[in-house]
């Protein structure tokens, strides 16, 4: 199991690896996917914190 970011790249929808060094794994046109939840931070913030 990993941290991934879905994407969306020329039309077409890809799981991005919070690891640089493994690539893009593309989703095929037919498939199933499930999510699990959401992360909102992780030893860093993941999304930025509203100030104020």
């Amino acid at each position: 199991m990993s941290l991934k970011r879905l994407r969306m790249t020329g039309g077409r929808p890809r799981l991005m690896f919070e690891n640089s060094d493994m690539p893009l794994f593309d989703l095929p046109e037919v498939a199933e996917v499930e999510i699990w939840g959401v992360a909102l931070c992780n030893v860093h913030w993941l999304r930025a914190r509203k100030q104020g």
